[in-house]
């Protein structure tokens, strides 16, 4: 690759042709390419490794996800030191995959790991450090300290206010701060920050992968508002751009899900019925047929089955397979 620039242009392409493997593909081909070099031990190929922790972040794929940081760990405290806000920054968005899998222990000391790298650099990145604090709000979100939450998240959008180019980012930071005033039952104010974030995303030049979840929180507020078919479709869109994204990952199976529990509201069960059995196949497939998740999806399926058969005058379906 000859700059960052055009190994991160052509990742865009990549990830906006929706390809079935492009990205994992192409991602792997490189950092094959780039480990030849120097022995390993280059800029290019910490950035391949790096990314494709992201890649298999945002694809479920979460040991691989790990594995992927922790080899551009190991290349950043040899380029750049672990001082460094390139070091840094990988901290975050390994925090970010422990999160996901649930660690909340493990991702808060990173995260907190992190953040105080940032804070003694002598000159900050905004854009590296308004993540970093990002990413620790969700955390707090997740283990109900939501007032911290709100003070990081309030934070990272009075940086990212000053940062003209960084729209994905603030749309991102102002979907997450929408989540929490939600809880808080202040849904006039989610609903004004979600519709800004989505502003914000359809303005990009580029597919972000923040879209869906500020088009499925948005779709929350409407269905709670009786809004069902405005509701539906920001659930069809945030589906369709999640598997175009990543394929069939645990985001569209929680997108699947969303839409067959309100099919189900609108009383279209056998729609409910065909959602929650496709919800239950990605979760079956991600986290195996025992899982809770999977489990639960299939008794949904089941029982809005019946419920459709009841409508018919019918009998019910039989045991769903997922």
């Amino acid at each position: 690759m000859k700059t960052d620039e055009d190994f991160y242009a052509l990742l865009d392409e990549i990830y906006a042709s929706g390809e079935a493997g492009a990205v994992e593909g192409f991602l792997t081909e490189m950092a094959g390419k780039t480990a030849r070099e120097n022995g390993g031990v280059n800029a290019e190929h910490m950035l391949c490794m790096s990314e494709l922790g992201c890649y298999y972040r945002g694809v479920s794929r979460y040991e691989e996800s790990l594995r992927a940081f922790r080899k551009a760990e190991e290349l950043i405290a040899a380029l750049f030191g672990e001082d460094s806000a390139n070091y840094a920054s990988n901290l975050t968005n390994m925090a970010g995959t422990y999160r996901m899998m649930g660690d909340t222990d493990r991702a808060l000391e990173m995260f907190l790991h992190s953040i105080r790298i940032y804070d003694a650099l002598p000159e900050r990145n905004g854009y590296l450090y308004a993540g970093a604090l990002n990413n620790i709000a969700l955390l707090f979100r997740n283990i109900g300290e939501n007032e911290k939450a709100v003070e990081y998240l309030a934070k990272t959008i009075d940086i990212l206010e000053g940062l003209a180019e960084r729209r994905e980012e603030l749309a991102t930071a102002c979907a997450n701060l929408a989540a929490l005033r939600a809880e808080d039952g202040e849904t006039d104010d989610a609903a004004s920050l979600l519709d800004r974030a989505i502003g914000l995303f359809r303005s990009l030049p580029h597919e972000s992968a923040h879209f869906a979840a500020a088009l499925n929180s948005r779709a929350a507020l409407l269905a709670a508002a009786g809004e069902n078919e405005e509701a539906m479709a920001h659930l069809r869109d945030a589906a369709d751009r999640t598997k175009a994204l990543f394929g069939e990952n645990a985001d569209y199976g929680a997108c699947c899900r969303n839409m067959a529990r309100l099919a189900a509201r609108m009383r279209d069960c056998d729609a409910a019925a065909r959602s929650m059995r496709a919800a239950a196949g990605v979760f079956r497939n991600i986290f195996g047929a025992e899982h809770e998740l999977t489990r639960d999806a299939l008794r949904e399926a089941d029982e809005f089955a019946r419920a459709a058969a009841d409508a018919r005058g019918g009998a019910g379906e039989g045991r769903s397979e997922g």
